[in-house]
């Protein structure tokens, strides 16, 4: 695979929130929203591999130094590193093309159409604040309208003082092309795993890692019966749940065909690429 240019696309359409590095394993996984990341990242990899990981929100200071890239020859940026406890060292690179060459990439993409019903059922309740950051919650079909890919992309990492606010929001729906292709077509990770098929694309890629061994043996994985679980996977399947309440299907939120036409316009180059290999029905 051709690795030029990889570090400038995942700092420009991935972004900070998004990315993690395993500084002992040499892998970096691109954690796509509404696909099972917060299980991977947190209960996984952080409680049963353990080891030293790079990650925005539990390591900020070291993470912002390796995510700027080769610091080495940034003199101009100014870095407390009394805030530093561990990270690095100064003679390291950060995030570049030869780390994204010598690293193990992977992400997980998911059906487009159900992740788009995913990110408004889990957000659609803090309708008011959405209405506050230009973006109608009000009802799924004014959510469809409102979406932009461009908006998504350019929030990915403004000021600091908005990044938190903004980036927070829109990777629940950005396209997610960006985690699999560079913008001339260009596939730059190892492995795209399915939220369809995840406990077995999962446990493949952390074989091809190899730490699948140590994963498999600890107390933290076979607390989940050998399975990733999928959190709040009762609101999108059909069925009575246990309080009697009936339960409606993700598509059921499709309500017409003018719904699907704007979200299949949305997702234009997803379904060019990211998607362009996988089953030609979704919804």
């Amino acid at each position: 695979m051709d690795n030029k240019g990889t570090a400038d696309h995942i700092r420009k359409y991935i972004g900070s929130y998004q990315t993690i590095w395993h500084q002992d394993y040499k892998f970096i996984y691109l954690k796509n929203a509404k696909t099972a990341g917060t299980t991977i990242f947190h209960n996984i990899f952080r409680k049963a591999l353990g080891g030293y990981i790079l990650q925005k929100k539990i390591n900020a200071p070291e993470f912002d130094l390796w995510f700027q890239g080769d610091y080495r020859h940034q003199d101009e940026i100014v870095v407390d590193y009394s805030a530093i406890k561990k990270g690095p060292p100064r003679d390291k690179p950060g995030l570049t093309d030869q780390l994204v060459y010598d690293s193990y990439l992977f992400t997980f993409i998911r059906n487009p159409y159900e992740r788009l019903a995913s990110a408004y059922n889990h957000l659609g309740k803090l309708g008011p604040l959405f209405h506050d950051r230009h973006r109608d919650m009000s009802s799924f079909n004014a959510f469809l309208n409102s979406l932009n890919a461009e908006t998504c992309f350019a929030a990915i990492d403004p000021s600091p003082e908005n990044q938190k606010k903004y980036n927070g929001y829109y990777i629940h729906w950005m396209p997610q092309w960006p985690f699999v292709y560079l913008e001339d077509g260009t596939k730059y990770v190892n492995y795209v795993g399915r939220m369809e098929t995840l406990n077995k694309d999962f446990i493949k890629i952390c074989q091809q890692i190899g730490i699948w061994e140590k994963i498999s043996s600890t107390k933290d994985w076979k607390n989940y019966d050998y399975k990733l679980p999928i959190k709040n996977n009762h609101k999108y399947t059909a069925g009575i749940n246990k309080k009697g309440v009936q339960l409606k299907s993700w598509k059921s939120m499709y309500e017409n065909t003018n719904m699907i036409d704007t979200a299949t316009k949305y997702l234009e180059k997803d379904l060019e690429s990211a998607f362009k290999d996988s089953e030609k029905e979704f919804i």
